[in-house]
Protein backbone atom coordinates (compact mmCIF):
# COMPACT_ATOMS: atom_id res chain seq x y z
CA UNK A 1 0.00 0.00 0.00
CA UNK A 2 1.31 3.45 -0.86
CA UNK A 3 2.08 5.95 1.95
CA UNK A 4 2.45 9.72 1.87
CA UNK A 5 5.03 11.85 3.72
CA UNK A 6 4.32 15.47 4.80
CA UNK A 7 6.75 18.03 6.23
CA UNK A 8 6.56 18.30 10.06
CA UNK A 9 4.77 21.19 11.73
CA UNK A 10 5.96 23.13 14.76
CA UNK A 11 2.80 23.72 16.78
CA UNK A 12 -0.64 22.25 16.99
CA UNK A 13 -2.44 25.52 16.04
CA UNK A 14 -0.55 25.51 12.74
CA UNK A 15 -1.95 22.11 11.95
CA UNK A 16 -5.52 23.45 12.10
CA UNK A 17 -4.65 25.99 9.39
CA UNK A 18 -3.49 23.32 6.96
CA UNK A 19 -5.62 23.10 3.79
CA UNK A 20 -7.84 20.05 3.34
CA UNK A 21 -6.59 19.39 -0.20
CA UNK A 22 -4.75 16.14 -0.89
CA UNK A 23 -0.99 16.62 -0.57
CA UNK A 24 1.45 15.66 -3.30
CA UNK A 25 1.89 11.91 -3.61
CA UNK A 26 5.32 10.39 -3.65
CA UNK A 27 3.96 7.16 -5.11
CA UNK A 28 2.01 6.46 -8.28
CA UNK A 29 -1.68 6.29 -7.38
CA UNK A 30 -3.39 2.89 -7.29
CA UNK A 31 -0.51 0.84 -8.67
CA UNK A 32 1.04 -1.80 -6.45
CA UNK A 33 4.13 -2.30 -8.60
CA UNK A 34 4.97 1.39 -9.14
CA UNK A 35 8.40 2.64 -8.19
CA UNK A 36 8.76 5.44 -5.67
CA UNK A 37 8.87 8.90 -7.18
CA UNK A 38 11.22 11.69 -6.16
CA UNK A 39 9.71 13.78 -3.33
CA UNK A 40 9.22 17.47 -3.81
CA UNK A 41 11.93 19.77 -2.31
CA UNK A 42 9.86 21.03 0.69
CA UNK A 43 9.22 17.44 1.74
CA UNK A 44 12.81 16.23 1.85
CA UNK A 45 13.35 17.37 5.45
CA UNK A 46 10.53 15.18 6.77
CA UNK A 47 11.23 13.58 10.17
CA UNK A 48 8.57 10.93 10.00
CA UNK A 49 5.29 12.63 10.83
CA UNK A 50 2.57 10.41 9.31
CA UNK A 51 -0.64 12.14 10.38
CA UNK A 52 -1.99 14.70 7.92
CA UNK A 53 -4.49 16.20 10.38
CA UNK A 54 -5.04 16.83 14.05
CA UNK A 55 -6.04 14.17 16.52
CA UNK A 56 -9.52 12.95 15.80
CA UNK A 57 -9.47 14.04 12.14
CA UNK A 58 -7.48 10.97 11.08
CA UNK A 59 -7.65 7.59 12.77
CA UNK A 60 -4.06 6.65 11.90
CA UNK A 61 -1.20 7.05 14.36
CA UNK A 62 2.52 6.83 13.85
CA UNK A 63 2.54 3.21 14.97
CA UNK A 64 -0.33 2.21 12.68
CA UNK A 65 1.21 3.90 9.67
CA UNK A 66 4.58 2.31 10.43
CA UNK A 67 2.94 -1.14 10.53
CA UNK A 68 1.22 -0.50 7.20
CA UNK A 69 4.51 0.66 5.68
CA UNK A 70 6.31 -2.44 6.91
CA UNK A 71 3.51 -4.69 5.55
CA UNK A 72 3.69 -2.99 2.14
CA UNK A 73 7.45 -3.44 2.10
CA UNK A 74 7.07 -7.12 2.92
CA UNK A 75 4.53 -7.50 0.11
CA UNK A 76 6.96 -5.97 -2.34
CA UNK A 77 9.78 -8.38 -1.49
CA UNK A 78 7.70 -11.50 -0.76
CA UNK A 79 8.15 -14.63 -2.85
CA UNK A 80 11.09 -13.64 -5.07
CA UNK A 81 10.90 -17.02 -6.84
CA UNK A 82 7.40 -16.30 -8.12
CA UNK A 83 8.43 -12.84 -9.26
CA UNK A 84 11.39 -14.25 -11.18
CA UNK A 85 9.09 -16.80 -12.84
CA UNK A 86 6.75 -14.07 -14.02
CA UNK A 87 9.70 -12.05 -15.25
CA UNK A 88 10.84 -15.05 -17.32
CA UNK A 89 7.34 -15.49 -18.71
CA UNK A 90 7.07 -11.83 -19.69
CA UNK A 91 10.55 -11.77 -21.16
CA UNK A 92 10.35 -10.84 -24.84
CA UNK A 93 13.02 -10.45 -27.51
CA UNK A 94 14.54 -7.03 -27.99
CA UNK A 95 13.32 -6.81 -31.59
CA UNK A 96 10.94 -8.53 -33.96
CA UNK A 97 13.80 -9.78 -36.13
CA UNK A 98 15.50 -11.45 -33.17
CA UNK A 99 12.22 -13.01 -32.07
CA UNK A 100 11.54 -14.40 -35.54
CA UNK A 101 15.08 -15.75 -35.82
CA UNK A 102 14.83 -17.47 -32.44
CA UNK A 103 11.49 -18.95 -33.44
CA UNK A 104 12.86 -20.31 -36.72
CA UNK A 105 15.82 -21.85 -34.90
CA UNK A 106 13.41 -23.52 -32.47
CA UNK A 107 11.37 -24.86 -35.39
CA UNK A 108 14.49 -26.41 -36.95
CA UNK A 109 15.82 -27.95 -33.73
CA UNK A 110 12.64 -28.72 -31.76
CA UNK A 111 9.88 -28.70 -34.35
CA UNK A 112 7.97 -25.86 -32.65
CA UNK A 113 8.20 -22.08 -32.53
CA UNK A 114 8.37 -21.65 -28.76
CA UNK A 115 11.66 -22.06 -26.87
CA UNK A 116 9.92 -23.64 -23.87
CA UNK A 117 9.99 -27.39 -23.35
CA UNK A 118 6.79 -29.41 -23.16
CA UNK A 119 6.96 -29.53 -19.37
CA UNK A 120 7.44 -25.76 -19.19
CA UNK A 121 4.47 -25.26 -21.49
CA UNK A 122 2.39 -27.58 -19.34
CA UNK A 123 3.25 -25.63 -16.18
CA UNK A 124 2.56 -22.37 -18.00
CA UNK A 125 -0.88 -23.58 -19.11
CA UNK A 126 -1.71 -24.72 -15.58
CA UNK A 127 -0.76 -21.34 -14.08
CA UNK A 128 -2.85 -19.38 -16.58
CA UNK A 129 -5.82 -21.74 -16.63
CA UNK A 130 -5.35 -22.86 -20.23
CA UNK A 131 -5.20 -26.48 -19.07
CA UNK A 132 -8.94 -26.29 -18.30
CA UNK A 133 -9.84 -25.73 -21.96
CA UNK A 134 -11.44 -28.74 -23.61
CA UNK A 135 -10.59 -29.95 -27.12
CA UNK A 136 -12.06 -32.81 -29.10
CA UNK A 137 -10.62 -36.28 -28.61
CA UNK A 138 -11.77 -39.85 -29.20
CA UNK A 139 -10.34 -41.25 -25.97
CA UNK A 140 -13.62 -41.79 -24.12
CA UNK A 141 -15.96 -42.19 -27.09
CA UNK A 142 -17.85 -45.50 -27.45
CA UNK A 143 -17.31 -47.56 -30.56
CA UNK A 144 -19.72 -47.29 -33.46
CA UNK A 145 -21.51 -44.13 -34.53
CA UNK A 146 -19.84 -41.86 -31.90
CA UNK A 147 -16.30 -42.64 -33.05
CA UNK A 148 -17.21 -42.59 -36.75
CA UNK A 149 -18.95 -39.22 -36.51
CA UNK A 150 -16.03 -37.77 -34.52
CA UNK A 151 -13.59 -39.05 -37.13
CA UNK A 152 -15.54 -37.42 -39.98
CA UNK A 153 -15.64 -34.10 -38.13
CA UNK A 154 -12.06 -34.14 -36.84
CA UNK A 155 -10.48 -32.98 -40.11
CA UNK A 156 -11.65 -31.44 -43.38
CA UNK A 157 -9.87 -34.20 -45.28
CA UNK A 158 -12.16 -36.80 -43.71
CA UNK A 159 -15.40 -34.84 -44.25
CA UNK A 160 -16.42 -36.73 -47.40
CA UNK A 161 -19.95 -37.95 -48.04
CA UNK A 162 -21.85 -39.68 -50.84
CA UNK A 163 -23.58 -37.45 -53.33
CA UNK A 164 -26.05 -40.07 -54.59
CA UNK A 165 -25.76 -38.50 -58.01
CA UNK A 166 -27.55 -41.30 -59.85
CA UNK A 167 -30.56 -41.16 -57.53
CA UNK A 168 -30.69 -37.38 -57.77
CA UNK A 169 -30.60 -37.52 -61.57
CA UNK A 170 -33.34 -40.15 -61.65
CA UNK A 171 -35.57 -38.10 -59.36
CA UNK A 172 -35.05 -35.05 -61.57
CA UNK A 173 -35.92 -37.10 -64.66
CA UNK A 174 -39.16 -38.32 -63.08
CA UNK A 175 -40.13 -34.78 -62.10
CA UNK A 176 -39.45 -33.60 -65.63
CA UNK A 177 -41.74 -36.33 -66.99
CA UNK A 178 -44.51 -35.36 -64.56
CA UNK A 179 -44.19 -31.68 -65.40
CA UNK A 180 -44.24 -32.41 -69.13
CA UNK A 181 -47.48 -34.36 -68.72
CA UNK A 182 -49.05 -31.55 -66.72
CA UNK A 183 -47.90 -29.05 -69.30
CA UNK A 184 -49.65 -31.03 -72.05
CA UNK A 185 -52.85 -31.23 -69.98
CA UNK A 186 -52.82 -27.46 -69.52
CA UNK A 187 -52.31 -26.85 -73.24
CA UNK A 188 -55.18 -29.20 -74.12
CA UNK A 189 -57.41 -27.47 -71.59
CA UNK A 190 -56.58 -24.09 -73.11
CA UNK A 191 -57.51 -25.36 -76.59
CA UNK A 192 -60.86 -26.69 -75.29
CA UNK A 193 -61.59 -23.35 -73.59
CA UNK A 194 -60.67 -21.41 -76.72
CA UNK A 195 -63.15 -23.48 -78.78
CA UNK A 196 -65.99 -23.04 -76.23
CA UNK A 197 -67.69 -19.61 -76.42
CA UNK A 198 -68.67 -19.81 -72.74
CA UNK A 199 -65.38 -21.08 -71.24
CA UNK A 200 -63.41 -18.76 -73.51
CA UNK A 201 -63.75 -16.10 -70.82
CA UNK A 202 -61.61 -18.25 -68.50
CA UNK A 203 -58.58 -17.65 -70.71
CA UNK A 204 -58.92 -13.91 -69.92
CA UNK A 205 -59.16 -14.43 -66.15
CA UNK A 206 -62.92 -14.38 -65.64
CA UNK A 207 -64.25 -16.61 -62.86
CA UNK A 208 -67.65 -17.52 -61.40
CA UNK A 209 -69.67 -17.01 -64.56
CA UNK A 210 -72.35 -19.49 -65.69
CA UNK A 211 -70.76 -22.69 -66.96
CA UNK A 212 -67.42 -21.97 -65.20
CA UNK A 213 -65.57 -24.79 -63.37
CA UNK A 214 -62.34 -24.95 -61.37
CA UNK A 215 -60.52 -27.47 -63.59
CA UNK A 216 -57.95 -24.91 -64.65
CA UNK A 217 -57.32 -23.78 -61.07
CA UNK A 218 -56.79 -27.33 -59.77
CA UNK A 219 -54.46 -28.13 -62.66
CA UNK A 220 -52.39 -25.00 -62.00
CA UNK A 221 -52.15 -25.93 -58.31
CA UNK A 222 -50.69 -29.34 -59.24
CA UNK A 223 -48.23 -27.67 -61.61
CA UNK A 224 -47.06 -25.20 -58.95
CA UNK A 225 -46.49 -27.94 -56.38
CA UNK A 226 -44.57 -30.06 -58.87
CA UNK A 227 -42.50 -27.08 -60.03
CA UNK A 228 -41.51 -26.20 -56.45
CA UNK A 229 -40.45 -29.79 -55.84
CA UNK A 230 -38.48 -29.88 -59.09
CA UNK A 231 -36.71 -26.54 -58.60
CA UNK A 232 -35.86 -27.33 -54.98
CA UNK A 233 -34.24 -30.63 -55.95
CA UNK A 234 -32.47 -29.08 -58.95
CA UNK A 235 -30.95 -26.25 -56.87
CA UNK A 236 -29.81 -28.64 -54.16
CA UNK A 237 -28.25 -30.94 -56.74
CA UNK A 238 -26.44 -27.94 -58.29
CA UNK A 239 -25.09 -26.87 -54.90
CA UNK A 240 -23.92 -30.40 -54.12
CA UNK A 241 -22.13 -30.66 -57.46
CA UNK A 242 -20.44 -27.30 -56.81
CA UNK A 243 -18.71 -28.79 -53.75
CA UNK A 244 -16.60 -30.87 -56.09
CA UNK A 245 -15.65 -34.51 -56.07
CA UNK A 246 -13.63 -35.61 -53.08
CA UNK A 247 -9.93 -36.22 -53.78
CA UNK A 248 -9.11 -39.90 -54.07
CA UNK A 249 -6.70 -39.85 -51.14
CA UNK A 250 -9.38 -38.35 -48.86
CA UNK A 251 -11.86 -41.09 -49.74
CA UNK A 252 -9.19 -43.74 -49.24
CA UNK A 253 -8.43 -42.30 -45.79
CA UNK A 254 -12.06 -42.73 -44.76
CA UNK A 255 -12.27 -46.15 -46.42
CA UNK A 256 -9.18 -47.44 -44.61
CA UNK A 257 -10.42 -46.20 -41.24
CA UNK A 258 -13.84 -47.85 -41.63
CA UNK A 259 -12.31 -51.04 -43.02
CA UNK A 260 -9.81 -51.38 -40.16
CA UNK A 261 -12.00 -50.28 -37.24
CA UNK A 262 -15.34 -51.79 -38.36
CA UNK A 263 -17.52 -49.19 -36.58
CA UNK A 264 -20.76 -50.36 -38.27
CA UNK A 265 -22.59 -53.64 -38.48
CA UNK A 266 -21.96 -55.88 -41.51
CA UNK A 267 -23.71 -54.43 -44.56
CA UNK A 268 -24.25 -51.00 -42.98
CA UNK A 269 -21.00 -49.68 -44.45
CA UNK A 270 -21.84 -50.52 -48.09
CA UNK A 271 -21.99 -46.83 -48.99
CA UNK A 272 -18.21 -46.52 -48.65
CA UNK A 273 -17.50 -48.67 -51.71
CA UNK A 274 -18.82 -46.15 -54.29
CA UNK A 275 -15.49 -44.36 -54.69
CA UNK A 276 -16.50 -41.98 -57.51
CA UNK A 277 -19.69 -40.75 -55.84
CA UNK A 278 -18.18 -38.89 -52.88
CA UNK A 279 -18.05 -35.13 -52.46
CA UNK A 280 -15.99 -33.10 -50.01
CA UNK A 281 -17.99 -31.05 -47.52
CA UNK A 282 -15.02 -28.72 -47.00
CA UNK A 283 -13.95 -26.15 -49.56
CA UNK A 284 -10.94 -27.64 -51.36
CA UNK A 285 -10.97 -25.14 -54.22
CA UNK A 286 -8.72 -22.60 -52.50
CA UNK A 287 -5.29 -21.78 -53.85
CA UNK A 288 -2.55 -24.03 -52.55
CA UNK A 289 -4.70 -27.13 -52.04
CA UNK A 290 -2.52 -29.20 -54.38
CA UNK A 291 0.58 -28.11 -52.53
CA UNK A 292 -1.08 -29.12 -49.28
CA UNK A 293 -1.92 -32.56 -50.67
CA UNK A 294 1.66 -32.94 -51.87
CA UNK A 295 3.00 -32.02 -48.42
CA UNK A 296 0.70 -34.48 -46.67
CA UNK A 297 1.71 -37.22 -49.12
CA UNK A 298 5.38 -36.49 -48.49
CA UNK A 299 4.85 -36.60 -44.72
CA UNK A 300 3.11 -39.94 -45.07
CA UNK A 301 6.18 -41.32 -46.86
CA UNK A 302 8.63 -39.71 -44.38
CA UNK A 303 6.97 -39.86 -40.94
CA UNK A 304 10.18 -38.92 -39.08
CA UNK A 305 10.54 -35.58 -40.87
CA UNK A 306 10.97 -32.45 -38.77
CA UNK A 307 8.37 -30.78 -40.94
CA UNK A 308 5.83 -33.22 -39.51
CA UNK A 309 6.82 -32.24 -35.97
CA UNK A 310 6.26 -28.60 -36.90
CA UNK A 311 2.82 -29.30 -38.39
CA UNK A 312 1.69 -31.44 -35.45
CA UNK A 313 1.54 -29.44 -32.22
CA UNK A 314 0.49 -31.13 -29.02
CA UNK A 315 -3.16 -30.20 -29.51
CA UNK A 316 -3.31 -32.04 -32.84
CA UNK A 317 -1.60 -35.12 -31.39
CA UNK A 318 -4.28 -35.42 -28.71
CA UNK A 319 -7.15 -35.51 -31.22
CA UNK A 320 -6.90 -39.25 -31.76
CA UNK A 321 -5.33 -42.34 -30.28
CA UNK A 322 -5.17 -44.09 -33.66
CA UNK A 323 -1.47 -44.34 -34.67
CA UNK A 324 -2.44 -44.44 -38.37
CA UNK A 325 -4.30 -41.11 -38.32
CA UNK A 326 -2.41 -37.83 -38.56
CA UNK A 327 -3.85 -34.38 -37.88
CA UNK A 328 -2.02 -31.23 -39.01
CA UNK A 329 -2.53 -27.66 -37.80
CA UNK A 330 -4.30 -25.65 -40.50
CA UNK A 331 -2.47 -22.42 -39.71
CA UNK A 332 0.99 -23.97 -39.83
CA UNK A 333 0.18 -25.89 -43.00
CA UNK A 334 -1.00 -22.67 -44.65
CA UNK A 335 2.25 -20.92 -43.66
CA UNK A 336 4.34 -23.76 -45.11
CA UNK A 337 2.34 -23.67 -48.36
CA UNK A 338 2.92 -19.93 -48.73
CA UNK A 339 6.65 -20.29 -48.04
CA UNK A 340 6.98 -22.99 -50.72
CA UNK A 341 4.94 -20.93 -53.19
CA UNK A 342 7.10 -17.84 -52.62
CA UNK A 343 10.29 -19.90 -52.96
CA UNK A 344 9.07 -21.36 -56.27
CA UNK A 345 8.14 -17.93 -57.61
CA UNK A 346 11.50 -16.41 -56.67
CA UNK A 347 13.42 -19.37 -58.09
CA UNK A 348 11.51 -19.35 -61.37
CA UNK A 349 12.35 -15.67 -61.85
CA UNK A 350 15.93 -15.42 -60.56
CA UNK A 351 17.43 -18.68 -61.82
CA UNK A 352 17.06 -17.89 -65.55
CA UNK A 353 18.16 -14.30 -64.98
CA UNK A 354 21.32 -15.42 -63.19
CA UNK A 355 22.05 -18.00 -65.89
CA UNK A 356 21.67 -15.46 -68.66
CA UNK A 357 23.71 -12.88 -66.83
CA UNK A 358 26.56 -14.98 -65.42
CA UNK A 359 27.01 -17.81 -67.93
CA UNK A 360 28.56 -17.06 -71.33
CA UNK A 361 26.36 -18.53 -74.06
CA UNK A 362 25.39 -17.84 -77.65
CA UNK A 363 22.20 -16.13 -78.72
CA UNK A 364 20.70 -19.41 -79.79
CA UNK A 365 21.43 -21.00 -76.41
CA UNK A 366 19.92 -17.99 -74.65
CA UNK A 367 16.74 -18.26 -76.71
CA UNK A 368 16.37 -21.97 -75.92
CA UNK A 369 17.04 -21.25 -72.24
CA UNK A 370 14.25 -18.67 -72.14
CA UNK A 371 11.92 -21.05 -73.98
CA UNK A 372 12.64 -23.84 -71.49
CA UNK A 373 11.99 -21.69 -68.43
CA UNK A 374 8.79 -20.19 -69.87
CA UNK A 375 7.52 -23.71 -70.58
CA UNK A 376 8.54 -24.85 -67.09
CA UNK A 377 6.77 -21.84 -65.57
CA UNK A 378 3.49 -22.57 -67.33
CA UNK A 379 3.63 -26.27 -66.40
CA UNK A 380 4.46 -25.48 -62.77
CA UNK A 381 1.66 -22.93 -62.56
CA UNK A 382 -0.90 -25.37 -63.97
CA UNK A 383 0.18 -28.27 -61.74
CA UNK A 384 0.99 -26.59 -58.42
CA UNK A 385 -1.82 -24.04 -58.45
CA UNK A 386 -5.44 -24.38 -59.49
CA UNK A 387 -5.42 -21.33 -61.76
CA UNK A 388 -7.85 -21.10 -64.64
CA UNK A 389 -6.75 -21.25 -68.27
CA UNK A 390 -6.85 -17.49 -68.85
CA UNK A 391 -4.90 -16.91 -65.62
CA UNK A 392 -2.18 -19.31 -66.81
CA UNK A 393 -2.03 -17.52 -70.19
CA UNK A 394 -1.72 -14.09 -68.58
CA UNK A 395 0.92 -15.28 -66.08
CA UNK A 396 2.97 -17.05 -68.76
CA UNK A 397 2.84 -13.99 -71.06
CA UNK A 398 4.03 -11.70 -68.26
CA UNK A 399 6.82 -14.10 -67.26
CA UNK A 400 7.96 -14.50 -70.85
CA UNK A 401 7.93 -10.74 -71.39
CA UNK A 402 10.27 -10.24 -68.42
CA UNK A 403 12.78 -12.81 -69.69
CA UNK A 404 12.62 -11.60 -73.30
CA UNK A 405 13.17 -8.02 -72.16
CA UNK A 406 16.19 -9.10 -70.14
CA UNK A 407 17.46 -11.21 -73.04
CA UNK A 408 17.27 -8.25 -75.41
CA UNK A 409 19.70 -6.30 -73.24
CA UNK A 410 22.42 -8.98 -73.21
CA UNK A 411 25.43 -9.31 -75.50
CA UNK A 412 25.46 -12.62 -77.29
CA UNK A 413 28.70 -14.37 -76.33
CA UNK A 414 29.75 -12.43 -73.27
CA UNK A 415 26.71 -12.71 -71.03
CA UNK A 416 26.88 -9.06 -69.97
CA UNK A 417 24.25 -6.36 -70.17
CA UNK A 418 24.43 -3.81 -72.98
CA UNK A 419 23.41 -0.22 -72.68
CA UNK A 420 19.70 0.34 -72.62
Amino acid sequence: MATMVIAPTETAPALEQLPLSIPLNTYAVNHDSAERAEPSPPMQSSSGVRNRGVDGRSGRTDETTSEITQAGTQDLVADPTEASEHEEEDEVPKSLVIGMWQGLCNVVHRGRFSRRTREEMRQYNIRHGYSELKYGTDVDLPEGFPQLSYFLNSNDSFAVFRRFGTLSARALIQLQIDLTRLEEELQNLDKIDAANPVLKKRLRGYEGFEGWDNCQRELMKKIQEKLCEYFDLLLHDTQIRALGQAPERHHLGLFNWIWNNKPLAPGKDAFIFQADDFISAANHCEKGTRLGDFIETYLHQWPESRVKNFLQPERELHKTTDPWVDHYAKGRLAILIKVIAVALAVAMLLVPVLLLFLVSMSRQTMAWTVFGFVLAFSITMSIVTEAKVHEILIGTAAYGAVLVTFLGNLDGDVGTCSAI
